[in-house]
């Protein structure tokens, strides 16, 4: 197994006004093999998700998440199949959604189980789905409305001591310069307040300055952002790049893992012409499954249409790693996945196919 550490440059400082360019010392760490690759066959259920765009597990409960108006939150039991809840539209009233989100982080409060979801930057609900199941109808235990500084997130954790976890897109330093900061991290405490923030990546800045780059780069750190169960670390699994970053909440800390296959590295990305990135561009990390041991992350591979034209479809597959980024498995799977959700008493991971079917592959030979 070859490592290859380079220079990466995170910011971590305990202030609200923090310089751009202040940073400390990380790494990037790069893999080309795993433990384990394996070939895996979907087994069928009965459930279908028309509409569905995400799939995330807490016990023996399935959330479905779909863009159905009538109903965004659809929960069946794994055990029967059986839908027990479909709620939550798009719209304007109380229990309505502009625009849902939801980084699929469950908690328990008062016994029951309950999903952090956040409403078009503006708000976050935390769905009692408990309580919701019993009386068919969306149940909301808390509401937290965002400050100005955190709007235009790309994703809120929820931290154990009550802290926010965000992640903010990139910034620019001067648009007509074509110079543009990478995204952060920041937290928050709970009266909204910025405690402090981390930076990623080779320097403090990227050059945009290749004529007709620049819209396709900026989306380079688009990305998922899960977090470990107890709270403790979290993930980023960018679409269009060849990275996982890796966070110590508690320590402020972290490091971004690459596994190079296809998708394109950060340097590449940021130095690349327009044609480069037409003939490499690949979706990368559709979806994150994240369990106490293990993150498993979604891989496409699939080439992004850049000129519109019509992408075959093609197999996905599930790169496994431990919470330290070392690679344990690569799971080669028979179809074109949309979105996973692992379930660890049964050590099966659930999909969402491109039919919207809902399939699983038995990993216990695995992890």
């Amino acid at each position: 197994m070859k490592i290859l550490i380079w220079g990466l440059m995170i910011c971590c400082v305990s202030c609200t006004q923090i310089s751009e360019s202040a940073f400390i010392s990380a790494d990037i760490v790069q893999y080309d093999s795993f433990a384990i690759e394996i070939a895996k066959t979907a087994h069928p259920t009965t459930m279908i998700a028309m509409g569905a765009y995400s799939l995330a597990i807490y016990e023996k409960l399935l959330v479905a998440i779909t863009v159905n108006s009538d109903s965004i939150v659809s929960v069946i039991d794994l055990e029967t199949g059986k839908s027990l809840l479909k709620c939550c539209r798009n719209g304007r009233g109380p229990d309505d959604y502009l625009r849902f989100y939801t980084q699929k982080q469950f908690v328990i409060r008062n016994g029951h189980i309950c999903l952090w979801t956040s409403d078009l930057d503006v708000k976050e609900r935390l769905l009692d789905i408990t309580e919701s199941v019993k009386k068919q109808e969306a149940v909301f235990e808390e509401s937290w409305v965002y400050n100005r500084e955190l709007l235009q997130n790309d994703g809120i954790l929820q931290l154990p001591s009550g802290e926010r976890f965000a992640k903010f897109p990139i910034t620019y330093e001067d648009a007509r310069d074509n110079i543009f900061f990478p995204p952060k991290y920041i937290y928050f405490s709970p009266d909204k307040k910025e405690i402090k923030k981390l930076k990623f990546f080779s320097g403090d800045r990227f050059s945009l300055s290749k004529s007709g780059s620049m819209a396709l780069k900026t989306l380079m750190f688009n990305g998922t952002l899960r977090i470990k169960p107890d709270g403790t670390k979290a993930v980023d699994a960018f679409r269009y790049t060849e990275h996982i970053n890796f966070i110590d909440l508690v320590k402020s800390v972290g490091f971004s893992m690459s596994y190079t296959r296809k998708g394109l590295s950060i340097d590449d990305a940021a130095s690349a012409s327009i044609t480069n990135l037409q003939e490499k561009y690949v979706e990368v990390y559709n979806d994150v499954a994240v369990t106490d041991e293990y993150v498993l992350a979604l891989y496409s591979g699939k080439p992004e249409a850049l000129d519109g034209t019509t992408v075959p479809n093609t197999k996905s597959a599930i790169r496994i790693f431990d919470w330290e980024g070392k690679p344990i498995a690569l799971i080669n799977v028979d179809r074109e996945l949309a979105s996973i959700a692992y379930d660890q008493r049964t050590k099966k991971v659930y999909a969402l196919d491109f039919e919207e079917k809902i399939v699983y592959y038995k990993l216990d030979d695995v992890i």
